[in-house]
């Protein structure tokens, strides 16, 4: 008998997990979102402004290379309850499931700051508001960067953190030689990849559809693992 997988939250980790369950550890997949695209919160934001733009930045899950693979993507759907071998969905349906995956997002930890001298710059959300350089807001020498900010109006993604430390060490060392130094703002790049398995995928920069190969051999190999151990210096034992 086929295992029954079923992924709850269908963004980044949530696609990228379905398409590993159903290529490389044969799993029956299911998916359920509460939307009946995928998109990412730039994109978003860029077609309300110019909806023209929607087509090169928002996929329908029908149109994801890959996701054919999958038994069924239940769109509009949230879990409302879980049980052993099932979970029910808002509409009333039930779905089998020998192993479920939650990927609907991360809470911050910054609980511990609600109850400092900090707790003014924690939002409604938990995380921490900066200015345009990762400045904590009222508070110009100390710095909050990665996950928990809530003013870089993108995924909350590794690479992102990664650039957000790049720059936030920049800026560090400018403010040691003049404290009164302009600090460099960050810029997030326009840039998605997805990825299907590890012999498929999707992305895009800017209007600027890539094809499934192309990510596929530039990320859904290892996932960038040997980017950054290479940047980092750690030897890989591969």
């Amino acid at each position: 008998m086929v295992p029954k997988l079923l992924i709850i939250g269908g963004g980044f980790a949530g696609v990228h997990c379905a398409n590993k369950g159903a290529t490389a550890a044969g799993y029956e997949v299911t998916v359920v979102d509460k939307k009946d695209v995928f998109d990412v919160k730039f994109a978003s934001l860029r077609a309300s402004v110019k909806p023209a733009a929607a087509d090169g930045y928002i996929f329908k899950y029908s149109e994801i290379p890959g996701l054919g693979s999958f038994k069924q993507v239940l769109f509009g759907e949230k879990a409302t309850d879980t049980g052993e071998g099932m979970v029910k969905l808002s509409s009333g349906k039930t779905v089998p499931s020998d192993l479920t995956i939650t990927t609907v997002g991360a809470k911050p930890n910054t609980d511990f700051l609600r109850a400092s001298d900090l707790s003014s710059v924690v939002d409604t959300n938990g995380r921490v508001k900066v200015d345009a350089s990762f400045r904590v807001l009222g508070y110009p020498n100390i710095f909050a960067l990665g996950d928990i900010i809530s003013d870089a109006k993108e995924e909350k993604l590794g690479y992102f953190a990664i650039q957000h430390g790049q720059l936030t060490a920049k800026n560090l060392k400018a403010l040691l030689k003049n404290k009164n130094a302009k600090l460099d703002e960050w810029k997030s790049p326009k840039a998605m990849f997805l990825s299907l398995g590890a012999s498929a995928g999707t992305g895009h920069l800017g209007g600027c559809v890539f094809p499934s190969c192309m990510v596929a051999g530039q990320k859904s190999k290892d996932l960038f693992i040997g980017k950054v151990r290479s940047e980092l210096g750690v030897l890989s034992d591969c």
